[in-house]
């Protein structure tokens, strides 16, 4: 009896000893995987940042100054291969990168590579950087696969303060941190039968404040300025990129201007 409990004993220890070597068998080991805080998936979704992922390989993909960069890699640590970059400039510099485990947590099913880039610095990044990753053992010279993107960085307003917007900035964008106001400023003259309104906008964002505000002193036929304001503060945030189209028209018919701006608020 005693050899028979010894050998139950053991089965028993090995069965639990391979259970906690599997990751998938246990949830609080692959939430501790996961990335965390502010490089959570849920809050780049939320904060207005580009994605990029393998199968936009070779194309140029624009960002506004002050958007991060996240780029997807599929990726397996446990055969040696891994992503690098292999092609810069010393503007663009070099990202940070964390690896994402696949859901299943499972011993060799492997994952994502996901590299980060920040627009925000003291040096001007406007302008393309072409990037260049290779997917190869540390060992080895030669790479079993490359991809190659081209990131054209252009200017974007980061306003920290109400984000005030007028009629010179059509076609413009702009980025602007949770809290301030989007005041949109536009000349009208209500006496002529037309006024602004908002005829594109999404539901994150949702309609403005409207005001008409005339002309000092106030003169028959002199007109004013329309003036829309968007909150980003409060209890919802629109975060994320929007583009907001205004007309000019008289009812229903045909607008004699259009006026479009895309706003990204990011935290």
């Amino acid at each position: 009896m005693k050899t028979i409990n010894f050998f139950m004993f053991s089965v028993v220890a090995s069965v639990a000893m391979g259970t906690a070597a599997c990751g998938g068998s246990d949830p609080s080991a692959e939430e501790a995987l996961a990335p965390q805080g502010e490089e959570s998936e849920e809050a780049i979704s939320a904060n207005g940042s580009i994605r990029v992922y393998e199968k936009d390989d070779g194309k140029t993909v624009s960002v506004k100054t002050g958007q991060n960069i996240y780029l997807y890699l599929d990726s397996n640590p446990t055969t040696g291969y891994g992503w690098k970059v292999t092609s810069t400039d010393r503007t663009f510099g070099y990202p940070t990168s964390t690896f994402l485990p696949s859901g299943s947590g499972a011993v060799g099913a492997g994952g994502r590579e996901r590299f980060k880039w920040s627009t925000k610095s003291p040096l001007s990044l406007e302008g393309k950087h072409t990037v260049e990753l290779s997917y190869q053992r540390s060992w080895e010279t030669t790479p079993i696969k490359k991809v190659t993107f081209t990131f054209d960085v252009q200017s974007g307003n980061v306003s920290t303060t109400d984000l005030k917007i007028t009629d010179s900035d059509n076609g413009k964008s702009f980025t602007v941190k949770s809290g301030p106001a989007i005041v949109v400023s536009l000349p009208a003259n209500g006496t002529t039968g037309y006024e602004w309104s908002v005829t594109a906008t999404d539901r994150t964002i949702g309609y403005p404040h409207y005001e008409y505000k005339p002309s000092q002193p106030i003169n028959i036929g002199s007109g004013g300025t329309a003036v829309f304001t968007w909150e980003t503060g409060g209890s919802w945030v629109p975060y994320g990129t929007h583009n907001i189209v205004l007309s000019y028209a008289r009812g229903a018919g045909t607008p004699a201007k259009t006026f479009k701006f895309t706003v990204t608020v990011s935290r």
